[in-house]
């Protein structure tokens, strides 16, 4: 099923969460909805998951991908560039933490395992 990840940027620091069963750091995730569009479900998610009204979000980049079951889904990735409220872990039962960190601390410390996501980060893609 195609997903999309969420880049959520206050500063120069970016906001990502604790995943309760797999206890890794990631950016919001989610699956998109039979009839939804990648758009559509970038601001269900953030409301979802983070409290947040999404106002304008960027598509920057697409993925493909191949499942066990050889069939191709597809990542939309996006970075929301305005928004309304104050981020917060609105899915405990997910998450468990919630934390801004800094690009080059994402980068050095391999805190996500978002591995296209964090190839944009170092290839300058989040920069603009």
């Amino acid at each position: 099923m195609d997903f999309i990840s969420i880049v959520l940027r206050q500063g120069d620091t970016y906001l990502v969460l604790l995943h309760n069963k797999q206890g890794i750091w990631t950016f919001p995730l989610g699956k998109i909805e039979p009839g939804e569009t990648s758009h559509d479900c970038v601001v269900r998610e953030a409301w979802e998951e983070l409290g947040i009204r999404v106002e304008q979000a960027e598509l920057r980049f697409t993925t493909k991908h191949l499942s066990e079951k050889s069939r191709y889904f597809q990542g939309f990735h996006y970075e929301i560039l305005s928004y309304e409220g104050e981020p917060f872990n609105k899915e405990p039962e997910k998450h468990s933490g919630l934390q801004w960190f800094s690009k080059l601390t994402l980068i050095a410390q391999e805190i996500t395992k978002n591995h296209h996501v964090m190839h944009a980060f170092k290839s300058g893609l989040y920069d603009i």
